[in-house]
């Protein structure tokens, strides 16, 4: 939880829009909270146990790293992911560690992940239509991909994320279906 606080400011533009973490200005970043983060974290590895919030936390830290330093470590948050679907496999675990592996496998089978989610949860969980809307989007697929804009942008609670999902379908451009 220190990590998504220490970065609360970066999260919202002046004009209220939400900026995603890979967007995010490091600089804006309350440096004291992440510094607790940390100090709890590697705290929490000299116990040697391995649980769901020392993984959830772990994964935090990697993106705070990789958006300080410029190098993003895929390859540890998506094997960071995997261990927490196996002791957590929560609906949002699971879409998490699909984009995650998405990024290392690529997007199919990031896709191929969303598709393996057997229920209708999904169907009203808006970070997995987002998630959906992004693979779909890298894979080339604009008509699904606008489609699944659109509904992310129907979920969202939050204007901010409404208006930066929808500004997302309209950078697609118009749809190829007549």
């Amino acid at each position: 939880m220190l990590y998504a606080e220490a970065r609360s400011k970066a999260r919202r533009g002046e004009d209220g829009a939400y900026i995603p973490l890979t967007e995010q200005d490091p600089s804006a970043w309350d440096l004291e909270r992440i510094a607790e983060a940390e100090a709890l974290l590697m705290g929490a590895v000299r116990l040697g146990r391995v649980g769901p919030f020392q993984l959830e936390a772990a994964i935090q830290s990697a993106h705070v790293n990789a958006r300080r330093s410029g190098v993003p470590d895929d390859a540890a948050v998506s094997l960071l992911y995997q261990t927490l679907v196996q002791l957590t496999p929560t609906l949002g675990v699971r879409v998490a560690h699909a984009v995650a592996l998405a990024k290392t496998e690529g997007p199919a089978r990031g896709l191929e992940l969303l598709d393996a989610i057997e229920s209708t949860a999904p169907d009203d969980y808006q970070p997995y239509w987002s998630a959906r809307a992004h693979l779909l989007e890298r894979l080339g697929r604009l008509d699904d991909a606008r489609q699944a804009y659109e509904r992310a942008a129907g979920l969202a609670e939050d204007a901010g994320v409404r208006r930066w999902l929808l500004a997302r379908q309209r950078a697609l451009g118009k749809s190829d279906i007549v």
